[in-house]
């Protein structure tokens, strides 16, 4: 009997035998690597991957519905919540937006615009825009 070349030979990752190079084959391990097994090997992966997997089976895809729901686009708009103590001022220089407390800051302290520092056009605001 002759001597095997190693550059001619792999070793099988299943069963570790010294395999010739032409009896070698690549079987899928996942989606990234394989797996250098010999041919007897590669049967037996075979059949026990048809038997438990199936290969690129046909998913059955649902169709996407864009169904109009008016009930569910009024939940998602968030109600601003109107609270008695502040009231909403606005100031026509700037044309800044702000809160003020109703309790203590009307009888202990002057209001000024918190954007410019200045009083001289504030005005009561119902809703900011």
């Amino acid at each position: 009997m002759g001597t095997i070349e190693i550059r001619k030979t792999r070793t099988c990752e299943k069963c570790s035998t010294q395999v010739p190079l032409d009896k070698i084959r690549l079987f899928p391990r996942d989606s990234t690597a394989n797996w250098l097994v010999c041919e007897s090997c590669c049967e037996k992966l075979k059949e026990r991957n048809t038997t438990t997997k199936v290969f690129n089976a046909q998913r059955v895809k649902v169709p996407v519905r864009n169904v109009y729901n008016p009930q569910q686009a009024e939940s998602r708009v968030v109600k601003q919540k109107v609270d008695p103590s502040f009231d909403t001022k606005h100031c026509n220089r700037c044309n800044y937006y702000f809160k003020v407390d109703n309790k203590g800051t009307i009888n202990l302290k002057k209001i000024v615009c918190p954007y410019c520092g200045r009083n001289d056009r504030l005005g009561f605001s119902l809703e900011p825009k």
